[in-house]
Order: C-alpha cells, then structure tokens, then sequence
C-alpha cells in the first residue's frame, strides 16, 4: 500500500533531501517504467528535491518495459543492481553520465 493523488504529490514539495533511493517495475535502456500511473507521479515528485537520486533495480526487472513511462535513466545520478549490466547498457548509462553499481 501507498499514498498516493495530489495530496502526496504536493507533499514531497516540502522535502529537501540528501538521497532518494527508488525502484522501478522495468528498465528499458534508456527509459525507466512502472505499470501504475499515479506510482509514477509520486515517484517523480520525491526525486525533484532530491540532491542524489539512486535506483535500485534487480536484474529480472532490466531489458523489460511496463505500461507507463516513467522517464529517462538521466532521472538518477545512480543505479543499484545485483548483477552486471549488459555492455551496451553501460555504454548507455556511461554516456549519459549514470553511474552503476553491482552490489
């Protein structure tokens, strides 16, 4: 369960933090996606007054897309994952400047 709507939304508004960690339901190079709209929203809103904004993705999640996208790698100084990215794929988040990290 979440909170969710407008209300939420404008919360985040109000928050200024130092990192904001995050997943997502698929990460299609270069786009991330979720299969819920208003998850999107909420989720775009806490990342604007982020200073670093980290996504953790497990491996069974990346090379697949959802119904909603969501944006862009570029949304996230950092990806999380549990095994090694494709080469292109870190070529990819490489040129766009997005950091990987296995873990």
């Amino acid at each position: 369960d979440g909170f969710f709507g407008r209300r939420a939304e404008l919360g985040f508004a109000d928050f200024m933090v130092d990192i904001c960690f995050l997943s997502t339901s698929a990460l299609k190079f270069p786009d991330v996606y979720h299969q819920d709209e208003r998850v999107v929203r909420v989720k775009l809103a806490m990342l604007q007054n982020a200073r670093h904004r980290v996504l953790l993705m497990d491996h069974d999640k990346i090379g697949r897309s959802a119904l909603y996208r969501m944006g862009s790698v570029t949304l996230f100084d950092t990806i999380i994952t549990d095994n090694p990215l494709q080469p292109d794929e870190i070529e990819t988040a490489a040129e766009l400047g997005v950091e990987i990290v296995v873990a």
